[in-house]
């Protein structure tokens, strides 16, 4: 309450940069109080009061702002990092924002009214996201309090990027912010591989995995929101599939290449998604995956495409992510073929697929061209400055 009158007093100094020290190392403790609240039954009216209006919007804000904090110093050695910034913070402030918990409604509340900036700022929850330790549980926790870590960070994750997508958000963004929010989301187009690389759930032979199905749900919000980045404002009612005129978000070689390899980590995930399909049919998330994850190959290769007709281009930097999202399409076309059963979701759209294989074929010959006429290029004016 301190913090919501300081906001808005008049005439206040600046705080002494000791003074804002301080004030990064209560966050933690902040959130282990508002954790404990929203937990023991004992203080559920001080719960619901924190929940209410003004003070839920101020603690939502600065959980976000925390969460890039976590994201930045949690990868440090622990004598590195700030005081008290640790797996058990990030554990406590993701668990604040599970659904049925009282700031549930104020985060997506704050969410659904932000502006660029502020959307921005929620994405460092998919940096955070990213660092999570899945290999084996941090210093302190038992495995069940390491799951548990997982599930609510990669919740909060899926809830931030499906909030902003729906209520069109995205669609405020400048051109600059949308570049920014793509660079957050697009290394994040693997975790349900890397979850089963890493031995973070349980069998898979028994049922639906909460972990798994978490980290589905999160990486499909993400490949939606990444799908409207790629539409332009203009044409926000366009389809992926369709051409449209002008690109604003890849606007270099390393955003091309970051689009595709983004696109090959997600299609690395169908033959995953087909094996947890035929355990739980009517689960309808393994469908959306599919889906999502052809969108995005489209978008690769609709950059791919683009790059090679692009005057002054670096085709060089982007034929290697380029020939991987072909090769990965072509891996999925034989594992289609050769399954007892079609891969989900695609008995409706091998049209598509075989759409996607051709026209990443030929952007990607495009993109050879391109390089080899930029090569002939250099080797000319090199001979012309030999011959002068």
């Amino acid at each position: 309450m301190c913090w919501r009158q300081l906001e808005h007093a008049e005439n206040i100094p600046l705080p002494s940069p000791a003074a804002v020290q301080g004030q990064r190392e209560l966050l933690p403790l902040l959130f282990s109080i508002c954790y404990l609240l929203s937990r023991e039954p004992a203080w559920e009216a001080h719960a619901v009061a924190m929940a209410g209006p003004p003070l839920a919007q101020d603690i939502v804000q600065l959980s976000l702002q925390f969460a890039g904090v976590l994201a930045v110093a949690l990868p440090l050695p622990e004598a590195q990092r700030p005081s008290n910034c640790d797996w058990s913070a990030a554990s406590e402030v993701s668990e604040l924002f599970l659904p049925g918990y009282p700031l549930h409604a104020a985060m997506l509340q704050h969410l659904q009214a932000a502006d660029g900036r502020s959307a921005i700022a929620a994405l460092a929850v998919a940096q955070l996201v990213q660092q999570l330790p899945l290999e084996q549980p941090p210093a302190g926790f038992s495995q069940e309090q390491h799951r548990n870590l997982l599930v609510s960070a990669i919740a909060w994750l899926a809830a931030v990027c499906s909030t902003l997508t729906k209520s069109a958000v995205v669609q405020r963004l400048s051109t600059v912010q949308r570049r920014q929010a793509a660079k957050q989301l697009l290394p994040g187009a693997d975790l349900p591989l890397r979850l089963q690389r890493a031995g973070c759930t349980r069998q898979l032979d028994t049922g639906r995995d909460r972990l798994m199905c978490a980290a589905i749900i999160a990486v499909h919000c993400q490949m939606e929101m990444l799908a409207a980045l790629w539409r332009d404002d203009s044409d926000a009612a366009l389809q992926i599939g369709k051409k449209r005129p002008a690109s604003i978000v890849a606007t270099s070689s390393a955003d091309v290449a970051a689009w595709c390899s983004a696109a090959c980590a997600a299609l690395q995930c169908l033959p995953l998604m087909q094996q947890l399909h035929s355990q739980d049919p009517q689960y309808s998330a393994y469908v959306s995956f599919t889906r999502s994850t052809l969108d995005l190959a489209w978008c690769g290769n609709f950059y791919v495409e683009m790059e090679a007709s692009q005057p002054g281009s670096q085709p060089a930097a982007v034929q290697s992510a380029a020939w991987q999202l072909h090769s990965r399409l072509v891996q999925l076309v034989h594992f289609m073929a050769a399954a007892e059963q079609p891969l989900v979701c695609l008995r409706s759209q091998a049209v598509q697929l075989l759409m996607l294989l051709s026209e990443g074929l030929n952007a990607t010959a495009e993109l050879w061209r391109a390089g080899c006429t930029a090569a002939e290029d250099s080797s000319s004016a090199s001979v012309r400055r030999t011959t002068k």
